[in-house]
């Protein structure tokens, strides 16, 4: 973790043992997995997944990680959506209709959403104004 991070004080109250587990309970599939992997009983690690520390570092560690995998599925966004859209020119007519109607879904999901977004800053504006006249 780095100095930055709002999790590097509960670690600190971490012991060794703790630290070492974290990166399995990140990557294993399954808390059980992790569990054998870290070399601890089942009774230690429900101990330890109840201690607000332990809590906040695993939580910690996990947004990072998943942080981190977003970042990467953000870079790729552009080669996908490039990916798709090729498709449609293919000779395949069952495959072309699967990606207009991916574009078309995709699409109209990007414009809901503006639109909710649009609705959720009128309504603040309004309740602000509103606030502001009391």
């Amino acid at each position: 973790m780095t100095g930055t991070d709002k999790q590097a004080v509960p670690e600190a109250k971490l012991n060794s043992r703790q630290l070492r587990s974290i990166p399995y309970l990140v990557t294993c599939r399954t808390n059980e997995e992790a569990r054998v992997k870290a070399g601890i009983s089942r009774e230690t690690l429900n101990r330890w997944l109840h201690n607000p520390d332990f809590q906040s570092t695993l939580r910690g560690q996990r947004e990072a990680v998943a942080a981190d995998a977003l970042d990467r599925l953000k870079g790729s966004m552009l080669y996908a959506s490039e990916s798709l859209v090729a498709l449609l020119d293919t000779d395949n007519e069952h495959l072309r209709r699967h990606v207009a109607n991916d574009v078309l879904r995709i699409g109209l999901r990007i414009r809901e959403l503006e639109t909710f977004e649009d609705r959720i800053t009128q309504l603040e504006q309004a309740v602000k104004s509103r606030q502001e006249t009391w």
